[in-house]
């Protein structure tokens, strides 16, 4: 029994080496070509359109805001510096990926099921309704992004953020891992200096998990000390904040509820919000209660404190994309959605583990037939949305715009 469950974990690897090669020399084809196509061809078209270009011109011309700006200026000493690039963000999508299939496994998922999760996660995509919102991406929001470069980078290190933060957290009550509290912080303020919009939604929706923890009775010497590793990461968002708001006048914030859906989306912005999110949401009504009851009473630690901290980033992600956009020549760029983004692909982890856990799990024989409707639906619901996300990369590789 004991070699047929190694022999399985050795296969399900094997597989899992093969497809995510494969997925990676798509990735650096499609890279290498976002990397080299900036503004329309002479016909007016945009092939291979992408934000990759532009954060390389910027770099170049010292005006970058990002540390992927360094990377950027270190490749450009080579005469390669596109494939160098194009290597660079495949490796960091490829990591994301093998990191949530790892995670998964630990978590006691089974090997193949996290394997089919893993790369399922990397390319669900909104529920799409051509007579709702006619493009696929624009109007819609994805955790599956690939033609933002900075995006890219900080889904890998906000995820190895959350899997530290989430041991640190699952411990704390009982001792604090300063080695564990040094790392995280690290890689926040990694993060945090890619692109802040991570920690905009996620140190609200960690500060809340503190307070709760308080009253389960974590003792506020480790809370506080955990609350110090948001510093260095506040101190990243400020230098960035400098370095984009230029002191003109011309760029800053503003309030506007529905402001970033209705410009995308202007005849469904909320509609169009609910499909981004329907395999979540179908998931999400089947395991309300288990969900629910895995907060614990007061004093008992949390069952399942991914999800809490998920369903916390989501909230806080959902309102700042839906109050706040940025003015100035930023004002139609969308850039309080990228935290919310993320918060889906957190959130996505959530459902797919909910879900294998519904599938072996044991019912009633009066509950069976609804156990088959529901996981049905959450089948159904996953397979077009990850067909939808198939067929949308594979039309970037071919070398079609973002916005199609």
């Amino acid at each position: 029994m004991g070699k047929t469950i190694k022999d399985n974990k050795y296969i399900t690897e094997v597989l899992l080496v093969i497809c995510l090669l494969f997925y990676a020399v798509l990735l650096m084809f499609l890279f290498y070509n976002q990397a080299g196509h900036m503004g329309p061809d002479e016909n007016g078209y945009y092939n291979y359109e992408s934000d990759l270009p532009y954060h390389i011109d910027m770099a170049e011309n010292n005006e970058g805001y990002s540390l992927t700006s360094v990377i950027y200026m270190f490749c450009n000493l080579f005469p390669i510096r596109n494939h160098l690039i194009a290597i660079f963000l495949a490796a960091c999508v490829v990591m994301t990926t093998y990191v949530t299939y790892a995670y998964m496994v630990k978590k006691g998922i089974n090997g193949w099921f996290s394997l089919a999760a893993s790369m399922t996660a990397s390319f669900i995509m909104p529920f799409f309704v051509k007579p709702v919102q006619k493009t696929m991406y624009i109007g819609y929001q994805s955790a599956s992004i690939w033609h933002n470069s900075t995006y890219i980078v900080m889904k890998l290190l906000a995820t190895l953020s959350v899997i530290v933060y989430l041991e640190i957290a699952d411990e704390y009550k009982e001792k604090l891992s300063i080695k564990k509290l040094i790392l995280f912080t690290v890689l926040l303020t990694m993060t945090t200096s890619v692109k802040s919009s991570f920690v905009m939604v996620f140190a609200p929706a960690a500060l809340i998990m503190l307070i709760i923890d308080y009253f389960k009775g974590v003792p506020l010497k480790n809370l506080l000390l955990c609350s110090l590793s948001v510093i260095p990461a506040g101190i990243a968002m400020i230098i960035q904040t400098i370095l984009l708001f230029d002191g003109s006048g011309e760029n800053g914030i503003a309030f506007d509820f529905g402001f970033t859906a209705k410009y995308f989306a202007p005849d469904h912005p909320y509609l169009t919000m609910v499909l981004s999110l329907v395999f979540i949401i179908v998931v999400l009504l089947f395991n309300a209660v288990p969900a629910i009851k895995s907060f614990g009473g007061r004093g008992k630690e949390m069952t399942d404190r991914l999800f809490w901290i998920s369903a916390f980033c989501l909230v806080v992600g959902m309102l700042e994309f839906l109050c706040f956009y940025e003015t100035g020549k930023r004002q139609f760029d969308g850039n309080f959605s990228w935290g919310y983004y993320y918060a889906i692909y957190m959130m996505t982890i959530c459902a797919l583990m909910f879900l294998y856990k519904n599938i072996i799990a044991k019912v009633e024989k009066k509950m069976k037939a609804l156990k088959v409707i529901y996981v049905a639906i959450a089948l159904g619901t996953l397979s077009y949305q990850t067909l939808c996300g198939i067929y949308y990369f594979l039309n970037l590789v071919r070398g079609h715009s973002y916005w199609m």
